[in-house]
């Protein structure tokens, strides 16, 4: 099983678990296509990237009820919005981030047996992945003089 790290802190931290995850090869477009009165076709624009769109099924664990309304409630404070843009990373590509941010309406929680399912709704305004580690490029140069 796959967990995340969101904002510095591990999701096992708040007993969090990742049960399904995209693999996100590309985020969506954004087209833009031009219509000529009178001519054949169109004229297709190279795309922009739209925004990147990740949803998390989580599964929280807790033994008593009491316990699980406590963790959700911690659930809620480390993943909230106005935080704004947080790292997202994924414990299966250790070595690239996300931007990201929560942005769903709201957190809604199926409780079954002192658990609870819930589906996390990220959005990355930035729809790039990024080096945890970016590799550092070192130019040397020697000035030869006459």
């Amino acid at each position: 099983m796959s967990d995340f790290l969101f904002a510095g802190e591990h999701s096992t931290a708040y007993h969090v678990r990742l049960l399904k995850s995209p693999i996100s090869v590309l985020p969506g477009t954004r087209d833009k296509v031009i219509t000529l009165p009178g001519r054949h076709g169109a004229l297709r624009m190279l795309p922009d990237l739209s925004e990147r769109s990740l949803q998390l099924e989580c599964w929280l664990a807790a033994s008593t009820i009491a316990e699980l309304h406590t963790r959700l409630e911690a659930v809620r404070a480390w993943l909230n919005p106005l935080r704004g843009t947080q790292r997202l990373i994924f414990d299966r590509t250790p070595d690239r981030f996300y931007n990201a941010t929560y942005a769903g309406g709201s957190l809604d929680t199926e409780i079954t047996a002192f658990q609870g399912l819930f589906t996390v709704d990220f959005v990355c305004p930035d729809p790039f992945a990024y080096a945890v580690t970016p590799d550092v490029v070192t130019v040397a140069s020697q000035m030869i003089i006459l």
